[in-house]
């Protein structure tokens, strides 16, 4: 079950369908039309498989998903998110019916763009403008869909789930929708937004999107994702062929840096080719790593910069990346060294002995020759803290 510390959390989920899932409606019979050659390109999540989820009704967002059975991954954990509708024309069922063995995606293609940047920027318009609410949030992405397109001027109230009439009247403000799709189509070459967002700062904050796939005699349900982050460092995940974002970070601690090194911690940086900077991310920090050698301790500090909060930490460490690295570093869930609390955090340090091998068990680590240490540092942002 999701703790409650994910109330805090700026993720967000959409869903395109499901098992009987197959849409936005409620609790229908009706049969499956639509599958997943009408959704952009995906990319399968390894560990996210063989997944089990119970969908309800949301009153802050549109539904309430909480998934189990996902295997440790980079982008989706196990737990309650907020939940958003795609197929807006197509029943679904959301009184708390478990859906199992779904298969989740990342969803890379250009044409989620617009939904990723309104997820992106959702808290902002919430807090910005009191007369926008979750049903003006979920007309918008539908509005903003072209797969296939939804028209505002022509639906009807008998077209719409049920949800968004009342006393045979829609439920949300047209004229808000248009404002809210405005903003985000007109975001690359408008200067400055009304609640203070920058053209700029709407690339930055836009949310990966997940997709839940059913079987292929059903419909297809699509997912946002958690805000991972890694330490920014010298080899990049996406030149050696591992397909994901990410770095491994090298450090050697000398008396010339006073056996101490820092890089940031960059989250949500999936846009990275391979050619970024840290400087190019540095919207996107949300912390440092600072590791120091003290004789035959080395530390591994993550630290939260700009009010934000972790939900976890993994770590690993070797002294040769060909050698000991490679594919395992982009595998958080098997990094030897982990920290998830029950609680957010802000600061967490790694404490490990130096020793003559590795026995991670124990927190020790071989000594690494010239003390060159290969690092590979990931955790989970779990939002902001609350002032």
């Amino acid at each position: 079950m999701m703790k409650i510390k994910r109330v805090i959390l700026s993720v967000s989920l959409l869903v395109i369908g499901g098992i009987y899932l197959t849409g936005c409606e409620d609790n229908s019979t009706t049969g499956i039309e639509d599958s997943l050659e009408t959704v952009p390109k995906v990319t399968a999540i390894e560990g996210a498989q063989n997944v089990d989820l119970k969908v309800n009704k949301g009153t802050n967002s549109y539904f309430t998903m909480d998934f189990s059975n996902i295997e440790p991954n980079n982008y989706i954990n196990n737990g309650i998110y907020e939940g958003w509708c795609i197929a807006y024309d197509k029943p679904i069922d959301s009184d708390g019916q478990v859906q199992e063995n779904l298969k989740l995606s990342l969803a890379e293609d250009e044409r989620w763009q617009p939904i990723r940047r309104l997820l992106g920027i959702k808290d902002h318009l919430l807090a910005n403008n009191p007369d926008i609410t979750y049903r003006e949030i979920q007309v918008a992405i539908w509005a903003l869909r072209d797969f296939p397109k939804f028209d505002l001027d022509k639906i009807s109230v008998d077209d719409i789930p049920s949800r968004m009439v009342t006393n045979g009247e829609f439920n949300f403000s047209k004229e808000q929708v248009r404002n809210i799709v405005a903003e985000v189509k007109n975001q690359t070459t408008q200067k400055s937004k009304s609640d203070g967002l920058t053209a700029q700062s709407y690339d930055e904050l836009e949310k990966e999107i997940c997709v839940v796939e059913t079987d292929s005699d059903t419909q297809t349900v699509i997912v946002p994702c958690d805000e991972t982050f890694w330490a920014f460092g010298e080899i990049n995940f996406r030149k050696d062929s591992s397909g994901k974002w990410g770095w491994v970070y090298v450090t050697t601690l000398n008396e010339e840096n006073n056996f101490a090194s820092s890089t940031p911690l960059i989250a949500g940086a999936g846009k990275d080719d391979g050619t970024y900077t840290a400087e190019d991310l540095e919207d996107l920090w949300v912390g440092w790593l600072n590791v120091s050698l003290n004789q035959s301790e080395l530390s591994i500090t993550y630290a939260a910069t700009g009010g934000y909060l972790y939900e976890e930490a993994h770590l690993w460490i070797g002294c040769s990346y060909e050698e000991e690295g490679g594919q395992n570093t982009t595998t958080p869930g098997q990094f030897p060294f982990k920290y998830e609390p029950d609680e957010l955090f802000s600061e967490y340090t790694f404490s490990l002995e130096i020793g003559s091998e590795n026995d991670f068990e124990n927190n020790q680590i071989a000594a690494c020759e010239n003390n060159e240490y290969y690092i590979a540092a990931h955790g989970v942002v779990g939002g902001k803290a609350i002032e």
